[in-house]
């Protein structure tokens, strides 16, 4: 894991711990990862000391696993084991998506499309796995400049719509052949801080709800004086301290140059920018029909592990702390995560 990332994960003081105390029992099946995404405490108002925290619990593929039971989880305040109710929520995902519209997107992709059309296609299809009832999705594309071409909704057909009728071709030309990545990746960090629509059921959850970040792209940031990678990061910890944002990169196009006027994607930059933020980098390419269709396949399965994470456990106890600072630490087997609060 990237330096950077270890002191993001530290500041937001969430942590995998295996236990090896006598007495803790081997982890439950599966279990790889438990994320504490949010803490309501005497929420809603008048009900403190009721604590709840919203808790992701993963297996090895990053995926939810559903349907456990109360007596696998342990919850502790203060190094004491507090008596609590669990149940499992449909609470919902946001997904970003971040398209390229550059000049050289518009170069040979798989067979018979550019990579804009290969772009366009696994957005699309992203976009439609959502679910209307619970999930948010949002567009932004960027070139040199970075444009909010569909703003957060549950309406996700509109947001296909825009992915295939709205968005400007890419075009060679003045300001079309920059790639402002960090730029685009900064502005949508910033838009998913905080609920960016009026939405009353949003706002009560928006806390907790997982959401991704996912940038099609076929080139390297190359705009020079915009945002930086150290910027990203910064805007992340200050914005996101409960690591609620994944972001996954996919690059489109061939590392090797196909033809006259044609240029090799590079995804040197998707590779870092995954790589510092925890996320997964997935190369979007095949040599004939049959490889681009198992690739993009393979690029839902990705995907869909992150939209299993729609549901997530609520772990409801009474406080018995006084007031001031404490040490929540939620256990499944010998799998933890800690956070601060503040009671």
């Amino acid at each position: 894991m990237h330096q950077s990332r270890r002191f993001l994960l530290s500041v937001v003081a969430i942590v995998i711990v295996f236990c090896l105390l006598p007495g803790v029992s081997r982890s439950s099946p599966g279990v790889n990862e438990v994320l504490i995404n949010d803490v309501d405490i005497g929420t809603p108002a008048g009900s403190y000391p009721l604590v709840s925290a919203h808790v992701s619990v993963l297996d090895e593929q990053g995926a939810q696993i559903p349907g456990l039971a109360a007596e696998e989880f342990v919850v502790q305040e203060r190094g004491a084991t507090m008596p609590m109710d669990v149940t499992e929520e449909k609470v919902g995902v946001i997904v970003l998506i971040l398209i390229d519209t550059s000049g050289t997107m518009d170069y040979q992709g798989t067979p018979g499309n550019d990579r804009f059309a290969d772009a366009q296609r696994a957005a699309s299809e992203l976009v439609r796995s959502l679910s209307p009832d619970t999930d948010w999705s949002a567009l932004y594309t960027f070139n040199r400049d970075v444009t909010l071409a569909k703003g957060l909704t549950w309406d996700h057909g509109s947001v296909d719509n825009v992915i295939w009728n709205t968005i400007e071709v890419p075009q060679r030309g003045e300001g079309r052949m920059w790639t402002a990545l960090w730029n685009g990746v900064f502005q949508a960090v910033d838009y998913l801080a905080s609920p960016p629509v009026d939405d009353s059921q949003l706002a009560a959850r928006f806390a907790y709800m997982r959401k991704a970040i996912v940038v099609f792209s076929d080139g390297k940031n190359d705009l020079q004086g915009g945002h930086t990678p150290d910027d990203v990061l910064a805007e992340l910890e200050s914005r996101d301290p409960n690591g609620t944002i994944s972001i996954y990169t996919v690059g489109v196009g061939s590392e090797s140059v196909y033809g006259r006027g044609q240029e090799a994607a590079n995804f040197t930059d998707l590779e870092r920018l995954a790589d510092l933020t925890q996320g997964d980098f997935f190369h979007l390419f095949g040599a004939n029909q049959e490889e681009a269709s198992t690739q993009t396949q393979q690029l839902g399965g990705v995907l869909g592990k992150f939209t299993s994470r729609s549901s997530q456990y609520r772990l409801t106890y009474s406080s018995r702390a006084p007031d001031g600072p404490a040490e929540l630490t939620v256990s499944v087997g010998t799998v933890s995560s800690r956070q601060e609060i503040s009671l």
